[in-house]
């Protein structure tokens, strides 16, 4: 029988399921190597939904692929959609409007750069969180003095986050670098950069929400101001991966 547009045959949905597994397998392998810990409740929690349930079924098969979901998994697990569904990939329009999970905050994300490369090490371009808001800028002037190597694949826009100051200690340290990946999905929880519109600055904060309002929270209890609103001012540039530490 043909598969129709709604209706993937069964063998079409184990097919993808196979393809999503592996590939699941594969970051897990990954997350391992660098002494992190992935599991299907990350996965799910990187996609915005309650339990691992979701992840289980699309994995087993049990429940088909559908747009939303096949383009959630992608970011949260790094693949290019249509290497798991190219039926699905083919309805995704060029420019692909995806609501971030916490709050009603948008952003856009394209097909073409919305997932890193698999087995990509980048060299990432040292910024500080002063300049970090002019990061393009900085680039094309050549004006970036200091390098370092992704620990896994990353983003193409993804950098290298000097830390300044004393506002995240003791979680981070001043001088310490974070590797920000502006391609990942963020949640409550999530450490992340944010560039303020106005005036075009950085800065590096846990993302809180209190009531109906987020707020960019400073680690150090000490710190003042430790809680800023995101309004209108501000958008989450990306969230922060992994912490490079210098001996």
């Amino acid at each position: 029988m043909d598969e129709t547009h709604n209706e993937p045959s069964p063998e079409a949905v184990q097919a993808e399921a196979d393809k999503l597994k592996a590939i699941y397998q594969d970051r897990k392998r990954e997350a391992q190597a660098i002494g992190q810990k992935l599991n299907q409740d990350t996965v799910a929690e990187r996609c915005g939904w309650a339990g691992q349930s979701a992840v289980s079924q699309y994995m087993t098969g049990r429940m088909p692929l559908n747009l939303e979901a096949l383009l959630k998994l992608s970011k949260a697990l790094r693949f290019m959609p249509s290497e798991v569904s190219p039926r699905l990939a083919k309805e995704i329009p060029t420019i692909y409007l995806a609501g971030s999970d916490p709050g009603d905050s948008k952003h856009h994300i394209r097909e073409s750069d919305a997932t890193p490369m698999a087995g990509t090490r980048a060299r990432l371009p040292v910024i500080g969180q002063a300049s970090a808001g002019h990061l393009e800028e900085i680039i094309e002037r050549q004006e970036i003095e200091e390098w370092v190597s992704a620990p896994g694949p990353t983003g193409p826009k993804a950098f290298a986050l000097r830390i300044e100051g004393i506002s995240m200690e003791p979680r981070f340290l001043d001088g310490e670098k974070v590797i920000i990946d502006p391609d990942l999905d963020w949640c409550l929880g999530d450490y992340v950069f944010a560039r303020r519109v106005s005036d075009n600055t950085g800065t590096f904060k846990q993302i809180r929400r209190e009531g109906d309002d987020l707020y960019l929270c400073a680690v150090n209890e000490h710190f003042s101001p430790r809680y800023t609103r995101i309004d209108h001012d501000w958008v989450v540039v990306g969230k922060a991966r992994w912490k490079l530490t210098d001996l």
